[in-house]
């Protein structure tokens, strides 16, 4: 069975709550496994067709078929992703949610420390935002731009994270209707925000461990969102809490420079409202 759509990111942008709240539709299937990362990691991309048809098996008489992977929205590091879904299946349906990117990046950042990959401070990162793949995932005209070469405009549906949690239900309903779903389907707890960052740590030796584990033996199973997260938790013991980054004046001018030019793009060609972006 293919997927006929696929959420292609944006990362800490609000993919996992827009999964879960179009999980709860009975005409639509997602994969067990979230992100199942395949037409972006070059190791899973060698298991084959086969292997990636088989996470939606199940899918029986679902209209829509799914999977939410935002590695597919990392280029320049990753650059093959929208030309072998393209060569895949060209019809599909692609789904891009996006928020203020210095939001997005500071999420990303404490993301990254939370699961034992960055021990950097921000600043120091923020210093190499030209050669981060966090600092690049924020650059969302550029990203949609490499779709673009091999999907048509109608085929993908960008949508705004605030417009998410400010007009949730009408969204929900757009993008069901997007899909070709009943529109009318109600969805429950529309306004949890899923999978937000408030709470991170940073964890000890013992939860680098952990998370190391996770990450190479059940990341990529079908184990439950719910048991998956028990992992994060385990991480968390002998961990020190994490505070929000601290924007300093450099940090800002930096990352204002990085942005702006490709948030304006955003908002001419989508129609995004990037007004409130981009500010302290």
């Amino acid at each position: 069975m293919k997927p006929n759509f696929i959420i292609i990111g944006a990362a800490r942008s609000g993919t996992t709550s827009l999964y879960l709240y179009l999980d709860q539709h009975p005409e639509i299937y997602f994969s067990p496994v979230k992100e199942i990362n395949f037409f972006s990691n070059p190791r899973i991309w060698k298991k084959g067709f086969g292997w990636y048809e088989r996470h939606f098996n199940r899918a029986k008489n679902a209209k829509a078929i799914g999977e939410a992977s935002t590695s597919y929205t990392v280029s320049p590091f990753l650059e093959k992703a929208a030309e072998r879904i393209s060569d895949y299946r060209a019809d599909v349906k692609l789904l891009y949610i996006v928020r203020d990117p210095i939001s997005r990046l500071m999420s990303h950042y404490r993301n990254e420390v939370h699961r034992g990959v960055e021990r950097r401070s921000f600043s120091e990162m923020v210093r190499n935002i030209e050669h981060e793949t966090i600092g690049w995932q924020g650059r969302y005209n550029y990203q949609l731009e490499q779709f673009l070469k091999f999907f048509a405009r109608e085929q993908i549906l960008v949508l705004s994270f605030d417009e998410l949690h400010k007009s949730s239900k009408n969204i929900v309903r757009d993008i069901f209707g997007f899909l070709g779903v009943d529109e009318d389907f109600p969805v429950s707890n529309i306004q949890k925000v899923y999978n937000a960052s408030s709470g991170h740590r940073r964890p000890s030796n013992t939860g680098v461990r952990i998370l190391k584990f996770y990450r190479r033996y059940v990341e990529q199973t079908r184990a439950p969102f719910i048991v998956k997260n028990q992992f994060f938790k385990l991480s968390e013991i002998g961990s020190e809490k994490q505070s929000k980054p601290s924007l300093t004046d450099s940090d800002y001018q930096i990352l204002l420079d990085f942005y702006k030019d490709d948030t304006a793009e955003l908002s001419k060609k989508f129609g995004i409202d990037t007004s409130g972006w981009l500010r302290r």
